[in-house]
């Protein structure tokens, strides 16, 4: 699945939810002083947010990461930029979505409203636990991916268009510490056991 369409399913799915979280808000408040009003609201809230947090958002992000990087190992053709801002803006929909569960969780509860079937504390552990998993995927996964630069990558490809760039067996040559006959050397001998 291409990163755009997997981009496109996990944005409008997250977008669901956040719309239903602000609507979820505006009943919570209209259910403050109507006891019937939060005896109703407490199933639907209880299936929204079981909802929520059985999609597993942690594992729909990771799907999207995935995709976009095996499209690089594919060397398919990927605008970076792009691929970068969408990841960025998913997870940034997941944050959104798990921390207003939580949010949701706890403004149900100010109210005097209780979750009868689901024990509270359970479900918001689950959600700050999924919210956890979001950001420190999203930390170990940006630090080294800074948006390119199109005009860096125009002046790359001329250099590389002018014979100023290493020839990747120089560099991987370099990178090891071995001369260019060295490393074909390793890299035929090690292309001939995995062939055997």
């Amino acid at each position: 699945m291409s990163s755009g369409v997997l981009f496109g399913l996990s944005q409008g799915v997250l977008d669901v939810f956040v719309q239903a979280i602000d609507a979820a808000r505006m009943d919570i408040e209209a259910a403050r002083f109507d006891e019937a009003k939060r005896a109703a609201l407490a199933k639907d809230l209880e299936g929204f947010i079981r909802s929520c947090v059985d999609m597993n958002i942690p594992h729909l992000l990771r799907l999207h990461r995935d995709s976009i990087l095996k499209l690089i190992a594919a060397n398919a053709p990927i605008d970076f930029s792009k691929s970068h801002r969408e990841l960025r803006d998913a997870f940034a929909q997941g944050r959104i979505v798990l921390g207003g569960l939580v949010e949701l969780t706890r403004l149900f509860q100010e109210t005097g409203g209780s979750l009868k079937s689901v024990d509270d504390l359970e479900i918001a552990a689950k959600e700050v636990q999924q919210l956890d998993e979001v950001r420190q995927l999203e930390d170990s996964f940006f630090p080294d991916w800074s948006p390119l630069d199109p005009d860096a990558l125009a002046e790359a490809r001329r250099a590389f268009e002018r014979g100023e760039c290493l020839d990747l067996d120089d560099a991987f040559a370099q990178i090891k510490g071995v001369s260019r006959e060295a490393w074909l050397q390793m890299v035929a001998k090690r292309n001939g056991k995995a062939s055997e």
